[in-house]
């Protein structure tokens, strides 16, 4: 799902930034360590899985 999607302006649960850092934390541990090349947009907070050729 796009991360515009689950832009969290205007949503009551907006204040649990903390869970969301801890779960985007977590996905890139895991995606790594199943051998996938990912990084995080800065500005956005998107986790980016990068196709490898």
């Amino acid at each position: 799902m796009p991360g515009i999607e689950l832009d969290p302006a205007g949503r009551d649960d907006a204040e649990f930034e903390g869970i969301r850092a801890a779960l985007r934390s977590a996905l890139l541990a895991i995606l790594t360590q199943a051998g996938h090349a990912v990084q995080v947009d800065r500005e956005s907070g998107e986790v980016r899985v990068r196709l490898l050729a």
